[in-house]
């Protein structure tokens, strides 16, 4: 659940391949992440792959095909 109602959509593209994919956060959480939270306690609504998307720009497709099952 997001945190507050102040939300707003981030759009991230993948460096590797160019897919965009589109997030709703709360603005509280973006800030706290921009400021030094995990990424994993500001986000906890977002899924694994989502929270990759948005520390590195690498698609779940990307980073399965340069790293696979680590």
């Amino acid at each position: 659940m997001i945190s507050t109602r102040e939300t707003f959509d981030l759009a991230v593209e993948c460096y590797h391949c160019g897919t965009v994919q589109c997030f709703t956060v709360s603005q509280d959480d973006y800030w706290k992440w921009a400021h030094g939270a995990f990424v994993q306690d500001a986000f906890p609504y977002l899924t694994p792959g989502q929270r990759e998307m948005i520390i590195s720009q690498t698609c779940n497709d990307c980073w399965d095909s340069m790293f696979g099952d680590i």
